[in-house]
């Protein structure tokens, strides 16, 4: 998943754009609909807490705030 680039906010805008519009072609759909699905995934992906030592508290702070954040802008 860490090789996986997500697309950027303006990308992610454009692809939702060519969906949203009925006259795009089924080629361009389809790259759009892979597009936003990455970014969807790239969203969802958790990261692995560390093997050895212990997880600060800010990092679980920012852990937890980050998910809060993705599930209230998807509304």
């Amino acid at each position: 998943m860490a090789s996986k680039k997500s697309p950027s906010k303006t990308a992610t805008h454009r692809a939702a754009k060519v969906l949203s519009n009925p006259r795009s072609s089924k080629a361009a759909k389809s790259s759009a609909g892979k597009t936003l699905a990455k970014a969807s995934s790239s969203t969802r992906s958790v990261k692995s807490a560390p093997k050895a030592g212990t997880v600060s508290r800010s990092a679980t702070k920012r852990a937890v705030s980050r998910v809060i954040s993705s599930r209230t802008r998807k509304k």
